[in-house]
């Protein structure tokens, strides 16, 4: 086997390259292993989550979905101000005496 003489800038120059990629693997593992921490709190979360929901709104909500659950947590669609206009519109209209039955 021929052994390669490299300049001592060459040199350098690839071992400041192993130690970087070296550095980088590390880097990556640890940011691999934090991300799986995270997904598997994200996930104790939501369930903690869930098991409130179903505190929240009684054992009959267990039989309900993820998203089920969700829509129950949302703001109302109608608003308040809606409510008092469909009021007076709906709002039973005052007989006069001649118009009594």
């Amino acid at each position: 086997m021929a052994v390669i003489r490299l300049p001592i800038t060459e040199y350098k120059e690839l071992n400041l390259r192993a130690q970087k990629a070296e550095e980088l693997e590390k880097t990556n593992t640890e940011l691999i292993a934090h991300k799986n921490h995270l997904e598997q709190e994200v996930q104790t979360l939501k369930e903690l989550i869930r098991l409130e929901r179903i505190k929240k709104y009684g054992r009959k909500s267990e039989a309900l979905s993820d998203g089920q659950l969700e829509l129950l947590e949302e703001k109302p669609s109608v608003e308040e101000a809606e409510l008092k206009d469909l009021d007076a519109v709906n709002e039973p209209k005052k007989l006069q005496k001649d118009e009594w039955l």
